[in-house]
């Protein structure tokens, strides 16, 4: 019996020293995420870009993006220059980094899906199904755009009562979201056809 112990003890030991070299080796890794390389991170308690957040003054903006010129920022947007271009993260890499969002939305003309959050919205592209005009958001469907604004602005995760709009389910079909948000709301359901 001893000897037993003697053994599951060492066993213990070792798996716990493993597993915290394993969480010093992962600290040690400061390379960016992907949202980081587009220098989209925390500053304070606020999101921005190249160190710009919303009601930066134009004096700063104007040093960071010299051709700038107006008062203040309300709204910074973030999309490819070129139509139909992704950027080069997708909706696994938003849920990664900031959580799952308070809202989701579909986009009124199908295969688009946004991620609302307090301070921040994506732009998400999904993904066309077999099953007739249904399009499903998955971890690797492509974010189109980014919005950062403020956030007394625009209240994105209150009061939403639609069909469309609702909280997040998970990575499911537009159909599933409105079924979903239809039951939540007690609001009668759609029959969609798939023909």
């Amino acid at each position: 019996m001893k000897w037993l112990l003697k053994r599951l003890l060492i066993m213990c030991l070792t798996m716990g020293i493993l597993c915290a070299a394993a969480v010093v080796v992962g600290r040690l890794d400061h390379s960016p995420s992907k949202l980081q390389a587009y220098d989209i991170e925390p500053c304070n308690r606020d999101l921005c870009i190249k160190g710009i957040k919303v009601g930066t003054d134009w004096a700063t903006i104007k040093k960071t993006f010299p051709v700038a010129d107006n008062s203040s920022v309300n709204e910074i947007q973030i999309w490819t220059k070129t139509d139909n271009a992704k950027l080069r993260f997708d909706a696994g890499d938003v849920i990664t980094q900031f959580g799952d969002p308070c809202v989701v939305e579909i986009g009124d003309y199908g295969g688009e899906f946004f991620l609302g959050y307090p301070k921040l919205t994506f732009l998400v592209g999904a993904n066309r199904t077999n099953d007739g005009p249904t399009y499903q958001l998955r971890p690797n469907s492509p974010v189109i755009l980014i919005g950062i604004f403020n956030r007394k602005k625009q209240e994105v995760c209150k009061g939403v009562e639609a069909a469309n709009i609702g909280p997040w389910h998970g990575f499911i079909s537009d159909r599933s979201y409105i079924s979903r948000n239809q039951r939540d709301l007690d609001l009668p359901s759609l029959n969609i056809s798939t023909s």
